[in-house]
């Protein structure tokens, strides 16, 4: 839908369900601004953390403004974390203190370079536990990375938690064959974002849509498909 970038978590069952998110905050913009906006703007999408901080490092004029996050339970509201696996079948790590300091036997899989969650946190994790990883191999998606592990391909990866919660809803019988060995530190969850130059009232109408988008009937399968309690929107819009 124009105007709108939401595909970070999309499949089949979330692709309807966010087109509805996307017609009711439309519904709220025509129905509080009229034409009082450019509709060729960016009303809301959802980026890596990365990208964003990045954005927000630039030197140029920022082109996002944040309007808040999904938030997963223990965690503070908006926070997420990575989950590192394992495949039962194939691999002797049980835990996390099973990967040697040392040694570069074991073979990884990212997502994607420069992912926060596939493959900055679990370098992290690397340095960490001294780990020499010679074979790093890129899967292109978090459910590649599930099904490499899972096929032996590669030793161990670390997931997006929402994306895990994602692949069990399709694959369920995973659950048995795939080992979470233990998870990242919680960090700040995938920003949704708006035009930074779309005027305070359009973006303070966008917020509190997504946030009241909580309380329709459509939330509910939503939030139990990715495995999310709820919206965490930011306090104040910047002008």
């Amino acid at each position: 839908m124009r105007g709108f970038k939401l595909d970070m978590y999309e499949d089949a069952v979330t692709q309807p369900l966010f087109a509805e998110l996307a017609s009711y905050i439309l519904h709220a913009l025509e129905t509080e601004h009229q034409s009082c906006y450019d509709p060729s703007s960016l009303i809301l999408g959802q980026i890596c953390g990365i990208e964003f901080a990045r954005a927000q490092a630039s030197t140029h004029p920022c082109t996002y403004h944040p309007l808040g996050s999904f938030s997963l339970s223990p965690h503070p509201d908006g926070y997420y974390h990575s989950i590192y696996i394992s495949a039962a079948e194939h691999t002797a790590i049980r835990q996390l203190s099973d990967l040697r300091a040392g040694s570069d036997e074991y073979r990884l899989v990212i997502n994607q370079p420069g992912s926060f969650s596939g493959d900055i946190l679990v370098r992290l994790l690397c340095q960490k536990q001294a780990l020499s990883i010679s074979d790093i191999q890129i899967s292109g998606s978090h459910l590649n990375s599930m099904r490499m592990v899972l096929s032996g391909e590669a030793d161990f990866a670390a997931i997006d938690s929402i994306s895990y919660h994602m692949a069990l809803q399709r694959f369920p019988q995973w659950a048995d064959q795939l080992m979470q060995i233990g998870t990242s530190d919680a960090y700040p969850g995938l920003p949704f974002i708006c035009d930074a130059h779309l005027p305070k009232a359009v973006k303070t109408t966008i917020c509190s849509a997504l946030s009241d988008f909580t309380t329709q009937p459509q939330w509910a399968a939503l939030s139990s498909h990715l495995g999310v309690t709820s919206v965490a929107a930011v306090a104040a819009v910047a002008a």
